[in-house]
């Protein structure tokens, strides 16, 4: 497992729950020393299990959203720059979509008209809006894009799509993981809009690798009267 994850998820069970009840959840859980897929698999599982039995399903959200990997600070000013400008949400949604279109192109040189595919259909941090609805599909794992991209097997597609090293290799083994788990990659759409409206977003798990999709879809419900 991910030590660094760990101590990520310690500290956000600590402010959320309390010192007694992040004991109660990881408490013994070093029993999984391994790396082994099927030891991941059960570690998570049993994560989830404890999370359930001593935290409420808002508290699991909350916990787990806190633990997501974090957009690059820069670019993320870059967004907020553009929102402030006008207060303009859909001004934040260019300035994301140009810093995915600059990734694409430039950083990982792919064709134009798989560009074009991958933006249209709203894959990536950007999104396309709805009304007060930013719906979200999250790129597939950079370093696995490519080969995702070119891959007709789904099976492998699912395998290769996950950023979580522990879902991935899950699904590789077809060891099932609760799609609760999916909030920490939730997470990461929330830390984006919080930070660049300063207000609390929500977001919702619409469909996962872990729920037996092809593909990891959220809905982002920003607050009212925002334009």
């Amino acid at each position: 497992m991910d030590n660094n994850w760990i101590e990520e998820l310690s500290c956000s069970l600590e402010r959320v729950c309390g010192v007694e009840t992040c004991e109660k959840v990881l408490s013994g859980m070093d029993k999984y020393e391994s790396s082994e897929t099927d030891e991941e698999g059960s570690w998570v599982r049993e994560l989830l299990e404890r999370m359930g039995k001593h935290l409420t399903s808002a508290q699991t959200t909350e916990v787990l959203s806190s633990c997501a990997c974090r957009y690059p600070t820069g670019k993320l000013l870059k967004a907020r720059r553009a929102y402030l400008k006008n207060g303009s949400v859909d001004d934040a949604i260019s300035e994301l979509s140009l810093q995915l279109e600059d990734s694409l192109r430039k950083g990982m040189l792919f064709e134009p008209e798989i560009v074009d595919w991958l933006l249209d259909q709203g894959w990536g941090v950007a999104g396309k809006r709805e009304g007060n609805r930013i719906f979200v599909t999250k790129i597939p794992k950079s370093g696995n894009l490519r080969q995702y991209m070119s891959e007709n097997d789904q099976g492998r597609q699912r395998e290769l799509y996950c950023h979580c090293a522990q879902v991935s290799s899950s699904v590789a083994a077809n060891i099932p993981i609760p799609v609760e788990y999916c909030h920490c990659g939730a997470g990461f759409y929330r830390w984006i809009w919080e930070t660049i409206l300063e207000r609390p977003v929500r977001v919702e798990i619409l469909k996962t690798v872990c729920s037996g999709g092809d593909r990891c879809s959220f809905k982002i419900l920003l607050p009212e009267s925002l334009e």
